[in-house]
């Protein structure tokens, strides 16, 4: 009998055991509701992000519809005709596609090389000042550049690259330009002129991220250094740089992942006719074919393939990254 009762507690005790677990979704919602009640200050100050997003980014991503239809303003997305890939196939098949697709990684392989790595180089010298004093008038004068609206560096730039311009005239009398001929309608030097000019403008605010992550270091690692006798550029190459590593690795990839999407304003508002075959990039096609030709559809298909082509990059940079350097983004 004793054997019976013990036997049947066992049952009933397996029985509790099986009882159906909550489903893991239902915690996850159980939780983030107790947390809203307890910090829904939080939430209420988060709301206003979420909606924005919501509505100006997530939104109009029904737009991309067009891309799959030969869009009709009357008609709207829901009720014009479906073409399937027919404009991806036309563009690929454009005799100006390898043109602008080499042009623009062209342009995004200067901006890697050249604008990306100077703010670094920057950083590392004005981490190298000793009186902060000076430290901060050095980054403030460097960053000032970065306020000035793009059309009015575009307006400067042409003052100064014109016939009359300094620099026009210094490249004339050296025979690196006509006479006569401005330097933005030469294509030799259209590239240069753009590159440059986005060395200026945003190396100073480029730099901030990086003179904040070398500010972090440990001064002890610089102390055993001068110990050691190492000189300012061996301190850079083995505390400086393998410190700030993971933060140039992160916009990097956050870089690379922008290939095709290159200073669209600054382009447009410095390239004309003559300079059409170095200077026209997908961003500026899509514009030209797109707000102002009024193929909705044909240029929505051109911006979706820049948006995959990109998010393909930026899984292979973060997986590379990841991979030989311990660094990524997720």
């Amino acid at each position: 009998m004793a054997e019976k009762i013990k036997s049947l507690a066992q049952d009933l005790e397996t029985a509790e055991g099986k009882q159906p677990q909550t489903p893991k979704y239902a915690k996850i919602g159980k939780l983030l509701k107790k947390d809203a009640k307890k910090n829904w200050a939080m939430y209420l100050l988060l709301l206003p992000a979420v909606i924005f997003f919501a509505v100006f980014c997530y939104a109009p991503m029904i737009g991309l519809l067009m891309a799959f239809q030969d869009f009709d303003l009357n008609l709207g997305f829901f009720q014009s005709p479906w073409v399937g890939f027919k404009h991806f196939a036309a563009f690929f098949h454009d005799m100006y596609f390898w043109r602008l697709l080499g042009n623009t990684l062209l342009f995004s392989l200067y901006d890697i090389l050249f604008v990306f790595t100077t703010p670094i180089l920057l950083a590392l010298l004005i981490n190298g000042v000793k009186r902060r004093r000076y430290r901060r008038v050095i980054l403030t004068a460097v960053y000032l550049p970065y306020f000035i609206s793009t059309v009015v560096v575009c307006g400067i730039i042409s003052s100064l690259v014109d016939t009359n311009g300094i620099f026009g005239i210094i490249f004339t009398k050296l025979g690196l330009l006509e006479e006569g001929m401005s330097m933005l309608g030469d294509p030799r030097h259209f590239r240069a002129i753009n590159i440059v000019s986005n060395i200026w403008q945003t190396v100073g605010f480029n730099s901030v991220i990086y003179v904040a992550a070398l500010g972090g270091i440990d001064p002890c690692l610089y102390e055993a250094a001068d110990l050691d006798g190492a000189n300012w550029f061996k301190k850079v190459l083995h505390i400086a740089l393998p410190s700030i590593l993971p933060t140039i690795m992160m916009m990097l990839i956050m870089k690379i992942g922008m290939m095709l999407n290159v200073n669209f304003e600054k382009i447009y508002l410095l390239y004309s006719t003559p300079t059409y075959n170095v200077g026209e990039v997908i961003s500026t096609y899509i514009y030209r074919y797109g707000a102002i030709g009024g193929n909705y559809s044909y240029t929505t298909a051109i911006g979706l393939f820049q948006s995959v082509f990109g998010f393909v990059l930026l899984l292979i940079a973060n997986w590379l990254s990841r991979k030989f350097t311990s660094s990524s983004v997720f």
